[in-house]
């Protein structure tokens, strides 16, 4: 589907025309199987670190869709000893979409879930 190019991402559009460089992360476009890249991007904005974190078999079978892998992330990602809220530094922000995401067939699947701890939910 895609060239065997490596393609490169380096920063964000300014208000008012150019490019802030804020971090670079090169990619090679992967074969899409079942829906599936079978990888995650990850972006520290703390360490303005960019990476690619597999994505495994487990996560497949367990959930499909958005909705599952964002709620499967942001249960793997938060620190096991406390609790965070929603202001803490560890609290991510995560956005999926499934399997269907980015095909032209079928309406809507260009839509993608955000999912994170809400200060709407905070005690």
């Amino acid at each position: 589907m895609f060239d065997q190019k490596v393609y490169s991402s380096t920063g964000v559009c300014v208000p008012g025309g150019g490019n802030l460089s804020i971090a670079k992360w090169t990619y090679k476009p992967s074969t899409i199987d079942r829906g599936y890249n079978h990888r995650t991007l990850h972006v520290n904005l703390s360490s303005n670190e960019i990476k690619e974190k597999p994505v495994d078999q487990r996560m497949k079978e367990t959930f499909t869709g958005g909705k599952g892998f964002d709620l499967w992330l942001l249960w793997n990602s938060l620190p096991k000893d406390r609790v965070t809220k929603w202001d803490d530094p560890a609290n991510e922000i995560c956005i999926a979409c499934g399997p269907l995401g980015g095909t032209t067939l079928y309406p809507g699947s260009g839509k993608s879930i955000c999912v994170t701890i809400s200060p709407l939910t905070a005690r």
